[in-house]
């Protein structure tokens, strides 16, 4: 297998996985916003236990890039495909999050934090994979 793929399943794997975690995250702050720092905790153990993966990846990606034949070109549009999907999808449950009756007035500063926050934790990833692709 080509380098460059392991670097689009390490992309595909973390934005996937922290996009998931962020969003269960999102919905349990804005229905108990008293229980905000343990719910943290756990969405940031979740995020470490999903990149665990992609970073094996990574590493299997760096090892072959001298060898790789793929274009670059292709692995970087879809890696940053992956990454703008999960991003928007973060977004779009904390803006219906924002905007809904039934979420607490104290979770709404919280849930606009942790929805910034997840933005670096989703691109961390992808980020090393579009490196890798430009640098092949």
């Amino acid at each position: 297998m080509d380098a460059l793929i392991y670097f689009i399943i390490a992309s595909f794997i973390a934005t996937t996985g922290i996009s998931f975690v962020v969003r269960n995250a999102l919905k349990n702050i804005a229905v108990k916003p008293d229980e905000s720092a343990s719910i943290q905790s756990k969405m940031f153990i979740g995020v470490a236990v999903v990149e665990a993966l992609p970073i094996l990846f990574i590493i299997l990606g760096y090892n072959g890039i001298e060898s790789s034949t793929m274009n670059s070109t292709i692995p970087a549009i879809l890696i940053l495909i992956v990454a703008a999907i999960n991003a928007f999808l973060i977004r779009r449950q904390s803006k219906e999050l924002l905007i809904n009756h039934s979420t607490k007035e104290e979770a709404k500063p919280l849930i606009s934090a942790l929805e910034k926050i997840s933005y670096a934790l989703v691109t961390a990833i992808p980020i090393v994979g579009i490196v890798a692709c430009l640098i092949k």
